[in-house]
C-alpha cells in the first residue's frame, strides 16, 4: 500500500453523510483531512474531540492511507480507551455497510476483519518493556506492583534500615511516618522525570555546600550568628533527609526487583530510555502503526513525552517507509493532574519534537484548534474563556475562544453566604426545584430529557454535608468520592475496625459514637470523656453525678470537643475502654449521668464491641470485616437503600472491593494493623491510592463529587461550592495554608528543579522555574533567590488552581451555580472570596449592569470590609443582584432559636423521621404476628409478595431469620441461601445441592488447586492484553505455588505460555475489549446474583450495535448435563448486560453469549440460553432454603 501518495477519494463530509452522521464543522474538518503527519489539536471542553479522532480515523482507512491494524490510540484509562476503541469500532462497521466502499475493494474486507488497537498509554509501555526488554537488559517477565505491594515494601525497608544513617551521623528530621510516604513520592518524581539517584544526590549535597560556604556564614561574628545559623540548619535539613530517602529507594527497589516487580514509574522510566538507546525499536513501531492518536496530551508527564517522541517523532536520522500522521489532542486549561506529574508543557513541546518534513528539512508540525462547544451555553463559555485568559500565557499559541451552539442559553447563580450552612441549603434548595420540575415535565411528557445534576467538590470531606441536604429533602442523591475509604458503607465499617482493633484510637471512637447506627449526643460523649479520665485516675467505681448542660448546637459542640481533654492525650484510657467499663450499676438509685437513651445505646455497642474484639484474635481480616459488615447490617442496608440494577446503583460493589483489597492485603503478608497503616496513608496522599472506581454520570438523581472525578463528564445543572481562596488558590491564600506546593528547597520528597524534564522556557511557558544557586556568593543573596523561587511556584499553584476551577464550570451544559461563604469568625487564617469566584462575581455583574466598584466603595464608606452575602443571578427569567450588609457578629438567633439549634449528630432521616417511626412499629407489630404464626414447629410461613418485587426481598430475609431461630430448636439445620448468590453458586447447587449444604453451613478455604491457579495466570495476563489493567502476580511465583500440586496439572512456564499462544492464534487476539472484568448485581427470583464478566466486546452488524460477552476457559469442555448448567453462567451474563444497557437508554440490545476454551481454541456459543423468566422462575425457583438440609448429626 503506498501511504498517502494519493488525493482523497472521500471528503469527510461525504463520509459523514454516508454514515448518516452531522457535517463536520470547519475545524474539523481540517482535523479530519489533514496530511498523513504530525499534528496538535487543541480542543476546548466539550468540542467532540473523541468525535473528531474517530472520524480521522474512518477517513484515513476509507481512503486507504493506512489499514486499520496500523491504528493506535494511547489514553489514561481502561474507560476511556474502551470508549474510544468502541466510536471508531462502530464508525468502521458503519462504513463497512454504508456501501461506499465496493463489496470487492480490499478496503472493504480490511475494514470488517482487522482491528485498531486502543490501549492506555501505561499498558502500551508495558507491552513495549516485556516485548522488546531484553535489549536493556530488563526482565520481561517483570509485572507491576500495586499500591498495597509498594507501601508494605517500603513500610518494611524503613523498619529494616532504620531513621538514623551512622556514615553520615544523621537521622531523618521528619516523623517516621512520613518517610516511607515521602520517598514514594520522591521515586515518583524521579521516574517521571528520568532523573537518577546519582543526580539527585549531587545536586542535593552541592546546595549544602554553597550554603554552608556561602559567605556571612562562616566569617559571621555579628550578634545575629545565631539566628542566620539556625536558617542555615533548616534549609539544610530537608536536603539531607532526601539523601536518607535515597537510602530507602535504593533498597526498596532492590527488593521489588527481588520480586520481579516494577512500579509504574520505573516501567515508564526504563520504557524511555530503551527506546532513546535502541533506535531500532522506533523504526520497527513505525512501521507498524501509522496512525497513532495521543489522548489528553495535556496530562502526559515528561518521561511519557520523551518516550513517545522517540518512537513517533521524525529527525534527519529516521529512516521510514512512509509518513506518520501523529495526532495529540489536548487542552493546557484541562490539566489538573499535576500532582501526579503531569506537564501542560508538553502540548507546547510537541510541534518540535514532532515535525513534519517539509522540503528536504523539517519545520514545526501544524496546529489546529476545536473552539466550537457541542455542551455549554453562552454564559457558561464567557466565564470559562475569561479564566483561560489569565491562566495561559499571553499569545496566541493556545487563546481560548470558545463559542456555543446556535439557540443554546443558560444560566449562572451566584452566592456567597453567611456561612457553610448557609451555602448548603442555598445549593440543596435550587437543586430540589430543578428536580422537582424535570420530574413534573417528565410525567407530562416522557420523552423529555431526564434530569441530571451535580454538586462538584475539592475534598471527599465536603461530601457529607451536601448529601444530607438533599436527602432530608427527598431528593435521590448518588455519591461517587475518588477513594474507596470515602464510601460511607465502607468508612462506618472501617471506623468499627479501627476501634476493635486499637481501643485508643479515639477518632475513630468518635466516629462510630456519632454514625447514623449510634447517634449518641453531645452531652453522653462529654460523660463518657468524664468516665475515661476517672477510670485513668483510678476512680473507675465511681460514676459522675449531676445534671451536664444540654449542648445541643453543632458549633457549640465543636468549641466543646476542642475542650475535651481526650483520653488518648496523656493518659493510658481511652473512649473505648470508658465504653467497655461505662460504671453503670444494675442497683443503683442516683440519677445517671448518661441520658436514659444514651446508657441503652452505649451498652449495646459496649457488647458490640466486645464480642468483635473476641472474634478479631481468632479470626483473618477478610472474615472480621464480612463479620463488622454482618454486625453492623450495613450489607443488607445499602443493598434496600436502592435497587441495584437501577441507574448509577452502586450496590455491593464498595463493600466487595473493600473485602478483596484486605484479602489481597492478608495475602501478601500484611497485618491487620498495616492494613490500617496503610489506610490512613492513603486517606493523606495527593490522588488516592485505592479507587473507588471511575465516575459516569447518572440521570434522576444529584451526584456529588470531585472535580477530578468529574473530567470528561456533564451535566445540566452544575454547582460549585465553596470558593474561597482556601480551596481555590489566589494570591492573597494565607502562605501557612497547605495548599501550596512548595519547593524542593524546603521539602525533601521534591525533586531538584534542575533534573526536571519540563524547565520553563520560551517554547515552554507553562513550564517548571529552575533554582539555580550556582552564582550565589553571600547567605543574602541565597535567601532573596529563595524568595523569588517561592513566588514563581506559587503562581504555578494559582496556575493549576485555575485549572481545577476550569473543568468545574465546563461541566455545566445549562445551569451553573458558584458559591462561598464567610469562615467562623476568630479562624487564625479567616476564609475570603477566591479570585475566580470574584471574577464570575464581577461578570455576573457587568451581564446584570451592576457597577460592582461602585457598590462597593459605598460599602467601604459605611466602613465594612467584606459584603457578607452576595446573592446574583444571571440569564434565564429572574435576572437579580442584592448585597446584604449583616454582620456575623451580630446576627445572634433568639434564644428559642438557639434552644432549638441544630442538633450533633444530626439525624440522617431528617425530616422523614416521624413517618419512618410509624413504619418501624407496623414492622415490628407485623414480626409479631409471624412469631404468633410459628409457634407451631410444624407449621411455616409461607411468603406472598410477587417473586422479584422488594417486599419479596423482605419476606424473604425476615422468614430466613425465623426459621434460622427455630433451627436451634429441632435436629438438624436448614442451610440459609442469603440474598446473595453468585453464578458459580447457582451452578453448583443445581449439580449437588448437598454439596453446596455442606459448604455454605461450614465455609472454609478451598484446598490450593493448580487448575484455579493457572486460569488466575492466564485472565490476569489476559486482561492486560485486552487493555486491562496489569497482573498482579508473576508468572514464577504462581508457578512456585502450583509446584505442591499432585494432581498431574502441568506446573511449568511453558504449559502457562502455551495457553498464551494459543490464545494469540484465536479470533480474539488483537482485539480490544469494551469492559473487562466487568462487574454487576441483579436481581433475579428474588436473589441477587452478583459476578463478572470476563470480557465484552462491542461490534456492529448491518448497522445494528451488538455485544458479545466471552468467557474464557482453561480447562476442558464439558459435556451433556455439566454443559448444561455451565450454560446458567452464560444466561445470566447475558441478562446481566442487556439490563445495564437497557438503563443507559439502548433498547432491545442484541447480545450473544459464548465460552472461549484457550487450550483447543474453541468458542461455544449455545444455540438457546434460558431465558431471565426461566432463570428466575425455573432454574431460582428451585432453589427452596427449606429443601437444602445439613444432617443433624454432622453439625452438632
Amino acid at each position: 500500500m503506498s501511504y498517502a501518495s494519493h488525493e482523497p477519494e472521500f471528503s469527510a463530509e461525504k463520509i459523514a453523510q454516508a454514515l448518516d452522521q452531522p457535517a463536520p464543522t470547519k475545524q474539523q474538518r481540517k482535523v479530519i483531512e489533514a496530511k498523513l503527519e504530525p499534528q496538535l489539536v487543541v480542543a476546548g471542553a466539550g468540542a467532540g474531540k473523541t468525535e473528531t479522532m474517530a472520524a480521522r480515523a474512518v477517513f484515513l482507512v476509507a481512503n486507504g492511507w493506512v489499514s486499520t491494524d496500523q491504528i493506535l490510540g494511547l489514553t489514561f484509562t481502561r474507560k476511556a480507551a474502551g470508549e474510544l476503541n468502541a466510536r471508531i469500532r462502530h464508525r468502521l462497521d458503519q462504513l463497512a455497510e454504508s456501501g461506499l466502499i465496493p463489496l470487492d475493494d480490499p478496503r472493504h474486507d480490511n475494514i470488517k476483519d482487522i482491528q485498531q488497537a486502543v490501549v492506555t498509554y501505561d499498558s502500551f509501555m508495558q507491552k513495549i518493556v516485556h516485548e522488546f526488554g531484553l535489549l536493556l537488559p530488563i526482565e520481561p517477565a517483570a509485572q507491576v506492583a500495586d499500591s498495597p505491594e509498594q507501601w508494605l515494601t517500603a513500610n518494611r525497608v524503613i523498619s529494616d534500615l532504620g531513621y538514623t544513617d551512622e556514615a553520615q551521623q544523621y537521622t531523618f528530621s521528619k516523623k517516621d511516618s512520613t518517610a516511607r510516604e515521602y520517598m514514594l513520592k520522591l521515586s515518583e518524581a524521579m521516574d517521571n522525570h528520568l532523573a537518577t539517584p546519582e543526580e539527585v544526590r549531587e545536586e542535593s549535597c552541592a546546595f549544602i555546600d554553597n550554603v554552608m560556604n556561602a559567605d556571612g556564614i562562616i566569617s559571621n561574628r555579628r550578634p545575629n550568628k545565631g539566628e542566620i545559623l539556625k536558617k542555615v540548619t533548616e534549609i539544610c535539613r530537608p536536603n539531607r533527609d532526601r539523601l536518607m530517602l535515597l537510602k530507602y529507594q535504593e533498597e526498596f527497589y532492590k527488593r521489588l526487583s527481588d520480586k520481579y516487580l516494577m512500579t509504574y514509574g520505573q516501567i515508564t522510566a526504563k520504557a524511555t530510555k530503551l527506546v532513546q538507546k535502541h533506535p531500532e525499536i522506533g523504526q520497527e513501531l513505525r512501521t507498524r502503526y501509522r496512525a497513532v492518536f495521543l489522548d489528553e496530551y495535556q496530562d502526559t508527564n515528561s518521561a511519557q513525552h520523551a518516550f513517545l517522541s522517540a518512537l513517533f517523532g521524525s529527525t534527519p536520522e529516521t529512516k521510514d517507509a512512509g509518513p506518520i500522521g501523529v495526532t495529540a489532542v489536548g487542552d493546557p486549561m484541562q490539566s489538573i493532574y499535576g500532582f501526579r506529574g503531569a506537564s501542560p508543557g508538553n502540548l507546547y513541546r510537541f510541534r518540535s519534537d514532532f515535525p513534519r518534513r517539509k522540503d528536504d528539512g523539517f519545520s514545526p508540525c501544524e496546529r489546529r484548534k476545536l473552539t466550537k462547544s457541542f455542551r455549554n451555553p453562552g454564559e457558561v463559555l464567557g466565564l470559562a474563556n475569561a479564566v483561560a485568559k489569565d491562566a495561559l500565557p499571553v499569545g496566541k499559541e493556545f487563546e481560548q475562544n470558545l463559542k456555543s451552539m446556535e439557540g443554546r442559553s443558560g444560566r449562572v447563580s451566584l452566592k456567597w453566604a453567611l456561612d457553610k450552612q448557609e451555602e448548603v441549603e442555598w445549593v440543596a434548595d435550587i437543586f430540589k426545584k430543578e428536580y422537582e420540575s424535570a420530574m413534573q415535565e417528565s410525567s407530562r411528557d416522557e420523552s423529555n430529557k431526564p434530569f441530571t445534576g451535580a454538586i462538584l467538590v475539592r475534598r471527599n470531606a465536603d461530601v457529607a454535608p451536601f448529601a444530607e441536604a438533599l436527602t432530608k429533602r427527598g431528593i435521590p442523591v448518588g455519591v461517587s468520592p475518588d477513594a474507596l475509604y470515602e464510601i460511607p458503607e465502607v468508612r462506618e465499617v472501617l471506623s468499627v475496625l479501627r476501634v476493635v482493633v486499637d481501643p485508643s484510637d479515639d477518632e475513630a471512637t468518635l466516629q462510630v459514637l456519632s454514625s447514623p447506627r449510634w447517634r449518641i449526643g453531645t452531652r453522653d460523649i462529654k460523660t463518657l470523656s468524664k468516665r475515661a479520665k476517672n477510670l485513668a485516675r483510678g476512680f473507675g467505681n465511681k460514676r459522675g453525678t449531676g445534671e451536664e448542660g444540654k449542648i445541643d448546637s453543632i458549633e457549640i459542640f465543636k468549641k466543646k470537643a476542642n475542650e475535651l481533654e481526650l483520653p488518648g492525650d496523656g493518659t493510658e484510657v481511652s473512649l473505648a475502654d470508658a465504653i467497655a467499663d461505662l460504671g453503670i450499676r444494675t442497683d443503683q438509685v442516683e440519677k445517671p449521668a448518661f441520658s436514659d437513651e444514651g446508657r441503652i445505646r452505649l451498652r449495646a455497642l459496649s457488647a458490640e464491641l466486645r464480642w468483635l474484639r473476641q472474634q478479631s484474635m481468632t479470626v483473618p481480616l477478610p472474615d472480621l470485616l464480612a463479620q463488622i459488615e454482618s454486625t453492623l447490617g450495613v450489607r443488607t442496608e445499602v443493598l434496600t437503600r436502592q435497587d441495584p440494577s437501577e441507574d448509577g446503583a452502586a450496590g455491593t460493589i464498595h463493600l466487595d472491593r473493600l473485602r478483596d483489597v484486605a484479602e489481597d492485603f492478608t495475602a501478601r503478608g500484611g497485618s491487620t494493623q498495616e492494613f490500617l497503616d496503610y489506610l490512613e496513608a492513603a486517606e493523606k496522599a495527593a490522588g488516592s491510592t485505592m479507587e473507588a472506581g471511575e465516575a459516569s454520570a447518572h440521570s434522576d438523581q444529584v451526584q456529588i463529587l470531585t472535580v477530578h472525578s468529574a473530567k470528561g463528564l456533564e451535566w445540566d445543572i452544575v454547582a460549585v461550592p465553596f470558593c474561597d481562596n482556601s480551596n481555590y488558590v489566589s494570591p492573597d491564600t494565607d502562605s501557612h495554608s497547605k495548599k501550596w506546593t512548595g519547593t524542593w528547597l524546603r521539602k525533601p520528597q521534591l525533586l531538584p528543579s534542575a533534573l526536571r524534564g519540563d524547565p520553563r522556557s520560551r517554547q515552554n511557558p507553562l513550564g517548571y522555574p529552575t533554582f539555580d544557586d550556582t552564582e550565589l556568593e553571600t547567605w543574602k543573596e541565597i535567601e532573596a533567590a529563595e524568595e523569588e523561587f517561592k513566588k514563581e511556584t506559587k503562581a504555578l499553584d494559582i496556575k493549576a488552581s485555575d485549572f481545577v476551577f476550569y473543568v468545574a464550570i465546563t461541566r455545566s451544559a445549562r445551569r451553573l451555580l458558584v458559591s462561598g461563604h464567610n469562615d467562623v469568625p476568630g479562624k487564625e487564617y479567616p476564609f475570603k472570596r477566591s479570585h475566580r469566584f470574584c471574577q464570575v462575581q464581577n461578570m455576573v455583574a457587568d451581564k446584570l449592569g451592576i457597577d460592582v466598584n461602585a457598590r462597593f466603595e459605598e460599602l467601604k464608606e459605611a466602613d465594612a470590609d467584606e459584603p457578607v452575602r452576595i446573592t446574583a443571578n444571571s440569564g434565564g427569567d429572574e435576572p437579580t443582584w442584592s448585597i446584604d450588609l449583616v454582620d456575623p457578629l451580630f446576627e445572634k438567633p433568639d434564644d428559642d432559636a438557639q434552644q432549638e439549634g441544630p442538633m450533633w449528630p444530626s439525624d440522617p432521616l431528617g425530616d422523614r423521621r416521624e413517618s419512618v417511626d410509624k413504619a418501624a412499629e407496623l414492622v415490628r407489630a407485623a414480626m409479631e404476628e409471624l412469631k404468633a404464626e410459628s409457634a407451631d414447629p410444624d407449621k411455616g410461613y409461607t411468603p406472598k409478595a410477587d417473586a422479584g418485587t422488594l417486599a419479596s426481598t423482605w419476606e424473604n430475609e425476615t422468614t430466613a431469620l425465623i426459621e434460622e431461630a427455630r433451627a436451634a430448636h429441632t435436629d438438624h439445620i436448614d442451610v440459609d441461601l442469603g440474598l446473595e448468590l453468585t453464578p458459580s453458586e447457582v451452578m453448583l447447587l443445581s449439580a449437588d445441592r448437598e454439596a453446596f449444604a455442606r459448604r455454605r453451613a461450614r465455609p472454609v478455604p478451598f484446598k490450593p488447586n493448580p487448575y484455579a491457579k493457572r486460569g488466575t495466570a492466564f485472565h490476569e495476563w489476559l486482561e492486560t492484553e485486552l487493555g486491562g489493567a496489569s497482573a498482579l502476580i508473576d508468572d514464577d511465583d504462581l508457578l512456585d505455588d502450583m509446584d505442591g500440586g499432585d494432581d498431574g496439572v502441568p506446573t511449568t512456564q511453558p504449559e502457562l505460555d502455551s495457553l498464551k499462544d494459543a490464545f494469540m492464534k484465536s479470533e480474539w487476539a488483537g482485539k480490544t475489549a469494551g469492559e473487562v472484568e466487568s462487574g454487576f448485581i441483579q436481581n433475579l427470583g428474588g436473589y441477587y446474583i452478583r459476578g463478572r464478566m470476563d470480557a465484552v466486546f462491542e461490534s456492529e452488524k448491518n448497522g445494528t450495535p451488538e455485544w458479545f460477552i466471552v468467557d474464557w476457559k482453561t480447562g476442558k469442555k464439558p459435556t451433556g448435563q455439566n454443559m448444561k448448567r455451565a450454560e446458567i453462567q452464560l444466561a445470566m451474563y447475558k441478562e446481566a448486560l442487556r439490563r445495564q444497557l437497557v438503563a443507559k437508554g439502548i433498547r432491545d440490545p442484541k447480545i450473544r453469549a459464548a465460552f472461549h476454551y484457550v487450550r483447543t481454541n474453541e468458542t461455544y456459543e449455545p444455540a438457546d440460553l434460558p431465558s431471565p423468566d426461566e432463570l428466575a422462575h425455573g432454574v431460582l425457583s428451585t432453589l427452596d432454603s427449606s429443601e437444602i438440609e445439613q444432617p443433624g448429626d454432622s453439625m452438632q
